[in-house]
């Protein structure tokens, strides 16, 4: 009775002290014990499933220890990581390249200063911009028609707030600079005090757009301006494309034991069925162990040997249902959905290419006229500032020309030109659709001309100016009906009259 007693006055106790504890801290114990009850379900079922990103917390990628979070890396380790993926990965290095390659083709600039090497300039941007998604061209100022150079943007540090742009450029100690102390000056006088410094050091330089004394810069990034630097677009294919590396780690390891064949010989035969089942089976015994042994270790190449009829032999390797492609399908999907039409090249079959080229080569000139826009915005940017007023007469009326041949099929090309004959295009841009040179091919039209008789086919039917243009060959022909239009009924001298 004692000690009920004292138990029922602690437990009367507790409740007294935990009705005069204050709110807080009742709300706070309260969380502890919640808490104590995670133990009983799954430690993660709190976590997001997803990437997320550092706002989010943690995720499930991030507890697995062989996941990359890709989406939590900060932006210029994000364009590190997928700078190394598109110079070696065995999807991104090839389609990228296609990408360019069509994205930049044909590219020129009319009536402007030809000696100054735009292309190779629109090329370094296309490719940046592919792999990063932000493409900053710096130039020393203060000097006419200054080498423009696309920097690595993992570099870089951007911002832009309340209209002034500012980089933070992280330079590479260049100790071959350093040392070469004969040729100090020249490199003082291309790069300025504070930039052969910093190459130098390996330090940092910051410009301010428009208001530094030595360099300016331009920049230009994908999707909405928002002050910083775009996240780049290669980013959520990364983990997909880990997954087939990761797959591949286990392929090799399985191709790697498929080198070590086992030949099984098997002798003897065992009893599986009556009542001397197991009793009565013949085991295979040491002396044929042996015989059998040193006889098959001779082997090499072609061998006539002697066999028992209960002599079984038989190869053991890793079965080929580790090998299926199915187990990719997810991830191959995935890529493939970025890949476009360079993907189906590189991957698909015949089939899937003919059914899906024409809306993946819609998609892809969307892309493409898109980043060329964005392109021709930065150059007449760039051309607009003073050190470029003898590369460009009037950036802003500048004529920029590309290549449409590669964006589309000979089919479409054919439609598209034979759309235009009525009189909807002229001639000249028919032949642009074909990257033929309109002053080039008039030329040759006229010398065609000229030379008629060794362009033109003598004698085809289907061909009506011939007659005309041939008179001396043609004399008795014409294309127009002779004599008046005849009057129905019976011709006059018809015998049924």
């Amino acid at each position: 009775m004692g000690r009920h007693h004292r138990q029922r006055s602690r437990q009367q106790t507790g409740t007294v002290a935990a009705a005069a504890m204050p709110a807080q801290a009742a709300e706070a114990d309260a969380d502890r014990v919640i808490a104590s009850f995670d133990s009983l379900g799954s430690p993660l079922s709190h976590l997001a499933p997803f990437y997320g990103g550092q706002m989010y917390g943690i995720s499930l990628i991030d507890r697995q220890k062989f996941r990359n979070n890709w989406s939590r890396q900060p932006i210029r380790s994000q364009i590190s990581a997928v700078r190394h993926y598109a110079r070696y990965n065995w999807f991104l290095n090839p389609v990228l390249g296609l990408r360019a390659a069509s994205h930049g083709a044909g590219f020129r600039v009319v009536g402007e200063d030809p000696d100054y090497d735009m292309e190779s300039l629109v090329d370094d941007i296309v490719e940046e911009d592919l792999v990063s998604s932000n493409s900053v061209c710096l130039w020393r100022t203060e000097v006419d028609r200054p080498q423009i150079t696309v920097l690595n943007a993992e570099r870089v540090e951007y911002s832009a707030i309340g209209g002034i742009e500012k980089i933070i450029l992280q330079c590479s100690a260049d100790r071959a600079m350093a040392a070469d102390k004969e040729n100090e000056s020249i490199y003082r006088t291309a790069l300025g005090d504070r930039m052969y410094e910093a190459c130098c050091r390996g330090t940092c330089v910051k410009i301010v757009r428009g208001h530094d004394a030595d360099w300016n810069f331009a920049y230009m990034g994908r999707g909405k301006r928002s002050g910083c630097f775009a996240t780049p677009a290669l980013i959520g294919l990364l983990d997909a494309l880990d997954f087939l590396e990761l797959m591949g780690v286990g392929d090799w390891n399985l191709a790697m034991k498929r080198k070590d064949l086992m030949l099984l010989i098997k002798k003897g035969f065992k009893v599986t069925t009556g009542g001397n089942a197991v009793v009565n089976s013949v085991n295979i015994t040491k002396p044929d162990v042996q015989t059998l042994g040193e006889g098959f270790a001779k082997v090499n190449g072609i061998s006539t040997v002697p066999m028992n009829h209960d002599v079984d032999l038989s190869y053991l390797t890793v079965d080929p249902e580790n090998f299926k492609p199915e187990m990719l399908k997810s991830a191959t999907d995935k890529i493939m959905l970025y890949g476009g039409i360079e993907a189906v090249v590189l991957l698909g079959e015949f089939s899937q290419q003919n059914g899906a080229a024409p809306s993946l080569m819609r998609n892809a000139r969307t892309e493409a006229f898109a980043r060329r826009r964005r392109i021709e915005r930065l150059l007449r940017t760039i051309g607009r500032e003073p050190e470029f007023s003898g590369v460009f007469k009037d950036a802003d009326k500048a004529v920029f020309t590309w290549s449409v041949k590669s964006l589309y099929s000979i089919e479409e090309l054919n439609q598209l030109s034979n759309g235009m004959a009525p009189g909807l295009g002229s001639p000249k841009t028919r032949r642009e659709l074909y990257d033929l040179d309109d002053g080039q091919e008039s030329e040759r039209m006229l010398a065609a001309h000229a030379h008629r008789k060794a362009y033109t086919p003598a004698f085809e039917a289907g061909q009506g100016m011939v007659p005309l243009v041939f008179p001396e060959e043609f004399a008795n022909q014409s294309t127009r009906p002779s004599g008046e239009p005849g009057e129905p009924g019976r011709p006059a001298n018809d015998p049924g009259v």
